[in-house]
């Protein structure tokens, strides 16, 4: 989730358990990576892929779920001081076996963590998709350079083979220029799973849980910490600039992916005017 008005043209999600319990359960949608892009203002196009495991002996198994959607911003506009934003969409999801293993065991070679050798389920569909996303968020103080919200989010998602997603949110935000912080709770549903490890999955994924989140500019780190359950877990984020940005910033952020075997490159940028002068020619970071 991101608050709605941070509203970039571009942005990439890597969540995986170990931002929620640290590694404790290395089960149920282990990694996730996910883009989404805004096509003109009100499309969008949304690519999300994510590995199910399940390590119960008897019942050990994998099966990679990949999805894709068109979306398009039904209502986005002012209320009083808030923002109101309900936004639907229409896709595919499809499981079956979409090199989940080696991006997995790619990841854990990169930290040192142990490679995970499970079978792969015989699950092979692909179904239609429907989704609604309605958010608000509103103002309600401020003190200084610091404003107050509150933000209220809810999501349904439907396939043609009787499956059910849903979640609620209700959110405390508090900003200070580009930096935001938010908690609250958030409640999933999950129902028409028959496959054993997507039924273990939306389980396990079907509780309260208490949600810690921060932005920086384009960096977003959030870790949700379910109270009862197994399948706490947390994402990473990185941003584009917003459709309004035209001003050069000083501080730029590059994150790369080559998968399915694993490699992953972060870097930054600094510009500065150290060995040359900020009114010629050249330019240096």
């Amino acid at each position: 989730m991101l608050p709605p008005d941070v509203d970039p043209r571009f942005d990439l999600v890597f969540s995986n358990d170990a931002l929620g319990r640290g590694g404790e359960v290395d089960d149920f949608r282990t990694q996730q990576l996910a883009v989404s892009a805004r096509v003109g203002d009100d499309w969008s196009i949304s690519l999300d892929h994510s590995m199910l495991t399940l390590s119960e002996p008897g019942a050990e198994g994998r099966l990679d779920q990949i999805s894709a959607s068109l979306g398009y911003r039904v209502v986005d506009r002012q209320v009083d001081d808030g923002i109101l934003r309900v936004s639907a969409g229409f896709g595919l999801r499809s499981v079956g076996e979409y090199a989940g293993e080696r991006m997995q065991n790619g990841f854990h070679r990169l930290i040192g963590s142990d490679l995970k050798d499970l079978p792969y389920s015989a699950a092979d569909d692909t179904d239609a998709l429907a989704w609604l996303d309605t958010e608000y968020l509103a103002p309600f103080a401020g003190r200084g350079d610091w404003r107050f919200a509150y933000w209220l989010r809810g999501r349904t998602l439907a396939t043609s083979d009787g499956q059910l997603d849903a979640s609620a949110a209700a959110f405390a935000l508090a900003r200070r220029g580009n930096f935001d912080l938010w908690t609250g709770l958030r409640q999933d549903w999950r129902s028409g799973y028959d496959e054993p490890i997507q039924r273990a999955t939306a389980a396990a994924e079907e509780e309260l849980a208490f949600v810690l989140g921060v932005r920086f500019g384009a960096f977003v780190l959030e870790t949700v910490q379910q109270f009862d359950g197994d399948a706490s877990y947390g994402q990473l984020r990185l941003l584009s600039r917003g459709a309004g940005g035209t001003q050069a910033t000083r501080v730029g952020l590059e994150a790369g992916f080559l998968l399915p075997d694993v490699h992953m490159h972060f870097a930054g940028r600094f510009d500065s005017n150290f060995l040359v002068d900020a009114s010629g020619p050249w330019r240096e970071s």
